[in-house]
């Protein structure tokens, strides 16, 4: 099961009233979404999987990917 938390970025006042907000997995930073508060944070992401997502099939070598070093790239 994969736990999504959205964490305020300290010090960082965005406009309309909104904050910014990390999107974590676990420990590791996923990306980042302006927001009124952490609801709607995940409401805003959940919206960009309903639109992005439908439709697709997510299929590759999983493991051949991870040692290729591919993923390494973005988190460092």
């Amino acid at each position: 099961m994969i736990g999504i938390t959205m964490k305020p970025v300290e010090g960082m006042k965005c406009r309309r009233g909104e904050r910014l907000y990390a999107v974590m997995v676990g420990q590791e930073e996923l990306c980042r979404v302006v927001a009124k508060d952490a609801a709607h944070a995940e409401r805003k992401l959940m919206a960009c999987f309903r639109h992005e997502l439908p439709g697709h099939v997510i299929d590759f070598d999983l493991e051949a990917w991870e040692k290729s070093g591919a993923g390494k790239e973005k988190s460092e």
